[in-house]
């Protein structure tokens, strides 16, 4: 008989679940970390590559799909929609915003 893992309460069950953290942390791509790219944009360095914890509101149809996707296809669900993303938003959009 499997037992239930303990949740510890200083922790939330997302923290629990997901290893989800507020802080930016550098995901390795295979077995090599990506090389680090960064522009300056004269105020301030930007990285491309960070992540950062945003919210957006989405159906609770797209919230479904998104947890069944992630669940078969072994996914994270925030690189299913960074996946999403990426199809979706022109080049010249993310130029403006490196840029900015």
């Amino acid at each position: 008989m499997k037992r239930k893992p303990q949740i510890n309460e200083e922790r939330s069950l997302d923290d629990f679940i997901m290893g989800a953290k507020d802080e930016v942390t550098k995901i390795p791509v295979g077995k090599q970390e990506q090389q680090k790219k960064v522009v300056s944009t004269g105020q301030e360095e930007f990285d491309p590559d960070k992540l950062r914890r945003q919210t957006y509101y989405i159906t609770e149809l797209y919230i479904q799909a998104i947890e069944q996707m992630a669940f078969y296809e072994k996914m994270d669900k925030s690189e299913i929609v960074r996946k999403a993303l990426e199809q979706y938003v022109p080049t010249k959009y993310l130029n403006l915003a490196i840029k900015k």
